[in-house]
């Protein structure tokens, strides 16, 4: 795609929240995901991946971004009935490049990953939203936000525009990685719906958009995170990196990478995703994330003490990849939840 020529620099100007959505909205890459129909074509998606993946390699906080929008975008594509609402935003997405906050899942420990953190109550005939969502990726940038809640305790998605009343954004996050994504938490104070912003779906039509979602959100997440690993690598000085030994066992994490990105992307291509296809997912996340482990050992264990200290990024893009094992669905709600 001419898109991915054009982002393939190392000159990335990204300094901020607000100068990461100008270049995702300069180069065009937050209508791709429609533009290319990747909900419909397995080389479509692979290609969204390949897009991920190259920008997480530039600047990790492009990669999580792009990830938490194109996941949710798809899911309103490829179920448009979600919302009566659905082509509105799908409509700013193509025309505007509109740039959409998922706030699907929590991140408890021991916690259903679709246990809401808010609730809607209905007074006088309107349906009013409060609480919160932490961390909220694009939290004050974004123009939309989806996100599950609760109605009459069950559980139920909606939409809403980003600056209405009743929304603020309060500092939560406190690391210095993916700190240009913009992850902090979004207070909803008394916040009015639309009847149209609530999804009508239940029972097993939400259950097979919430298994899309988060079966999209681990592929596009698994991608980002492949690419800060490939970055890690690049940072190895080519007198090492051609040392027979260490050129083997670069191109056996490259090799397992591609083969477990093609897997997942097989999966999240097919026409009707069910549970067990994202309990697939899910595994095959679990192994890139031993190899992302394997990686990073590798890579600190041959490149040498004076290469780590003189280079802060290598030490950096460690931290980042870490962060994988804390999005949903971690192991550990995956078997309280799944197994």
């Amino acid at each position: 795609m001419n898109i991915m020529q054009e982002n393939n620099s190392d000159h990335i100007v990204v300094k901020d929240k607000v100068s990461l959505k100008e270049y995702l909205q300069n180069n065009k890459l937050l209508s791709v995901s429609l533009n290319t129909k990747a909900n419909e074509s397995n080389e479509s998606l692979k290609s969204l991946s390949d897009l991920i993946r190259k920008n997480a390699a530039l600047e990790p906080s492009l990669g999580i971004a792009l990830t938490m929008h194109h996941h949710i975008v798809l899911v309103l594509a490829k179920y448009p009935k979600i919302f009566r609402n659905a082509s509105q935003i799908l409509k700013e997405v193509i025309q505007n490049e509109a740039l959409v906050a998922s706030a699907f899942a929590e991140g408890n420990a021991g916690v259903d990953v679709f246990n809401p953190s808010s609730e809607i109550t209905i007074t006088n005939d309107s349906f009013i939203l409060n609480g919160q969502k932490k961390p909220c990726t694009l939290s004050s940038i974004s123009d939309f936000y989806v996100l599950s809640t609760a109605l009459d305790n069950k559980l139920k998605l909606i939409n809403l525009p980003s600056k209405r009343e009743g929304i603020s954004v309060q500092s939560f996050w406190n690391l210095d990685v993916f700190k240009y994504c913009d992850n902090q938490a979004v207070i909803f104070e008394n916040v009015s719906l639309q009847e149209e912003e609530l999804s009508s779906l239940q029972d097993d039509e939400l259950s097979l958009c919430l298994i899309y979602g988060l079966s999209l959100f681990n592929y596009f997440a698994v991608s980002a995170y492949i690419g800060i690993a490939e970055e890690l690598m690049n940072n190895i000085p080519e007198n090492l990196s051609n040392i027979p030994n260490i050129k083997i066992r670069l191109v056996e994490f490259t090799n397992l990478n591609t083969t477990l990105l093609s897997q997942i992307n097989n999966i999240c291509s097919e026409s009707i995703l069910t549970e067990q296809s994202l309990s697939e997912v899910l595994n095959l996340r679990y192994l890139v994330e031993q190899n992302l482990d394997n990686i990073k050992s590798f890579v600190l264990q041959n490149i040498g003490g004076i290469n780590v200290m003189k280079n802060p990024s290598i030490l950096k893009l460690v931290n980042h990849i870490e962060m994988l094992k804390y999005h949903p669905t971690g192991k550990f709600q995956f078997y309280k939840q799944f197994v």
